[in-house]
């Protein structure tokens, strides 16, 4: 039975090669040094597993009721152009969404677009009543991204030892499709509960 989805995407452009941009979106411990949502809970305990970086890393969070309690798998990396990320809401509710950024050149930097989709459940139609999902999420996109351009050009070692976190031992590897393979479309993403 087909599901109703929501989308919600941005793009910038990014004064910096496509390589550089794919280092501070496919390593998850470099999100704390542009993540829009990393100010919401100053105190909110990370916790990476899996791989170092790109497929198989996880970065999990728990945090105040702003915040709330996820996780993030990135499940698909194609070196300097597209990452594909599984990311799962426990708190305040639970959700399952498909996340993708896709690099492109554009003259002298890049083209990020930042895209998210997502299943319409009961709860999502009930909040987009109050303000749609494009409404809520959007212009954390647009902050992330702006954050994103700033810190390009920052050294590695400089990001990462900003936020401090737990690292525990890996886990069994979600076997979940990835959504964004070379053969799927933003409309046909497979949205099912996790195996």
């Amino acid at each position: 039975m087909a599901h109703d989805t929501y989308t919600v995407e941005r793009s910038a452009t990014v004064a910096a090669p496509p390589e550089r941009v794919y280092e501070r979106i496919v390593d998850l411990h470099r999100w704390t040094a542009w993540s829009p949502w990393e100010e919401v809970d100053p105190a909110m305990h990370r916790e990476y597993s899996g791989a170092e970086s790109g497929v198989g890393a996880v970065y999990a969070w728990s945090g105040n009721r702003k915040a709330g309690a996820g996780r993030m798998t990135v499940v698909e990396a194609t070196e300097s152009s597209r990452v594909c990320i599984d990311l799962a809401f426990d708190e305040p509710f639970k959700a399952r969404n498909d996340t993708r950024f896709s690099i492109e050149p554009d003259g002298a930097g890049s083209r990020v677009t930042w895209t998210m989709t997502g299943r319409e459940t009961v709860g999502v139609r009930v909040m987009s009543l109050v303000k749609p999902m494009d409404a809520m999420v959007g212009p954390d996109f647009e902050r992330g991204l702006t954050r994103l351009r700033g810190v390009v050009g920052r050294r590695p070692s400089a990001e990462r030892s900003r936020v401090p976190a737990v690292r525990s031992p890996s886990g069994p590897a979600d076997r979940r499709q990835p959504f964004c393979s070379a053969s799927a479309s933003i409309t046909r993403m497979p949205l099912g509960p996790r195996t």
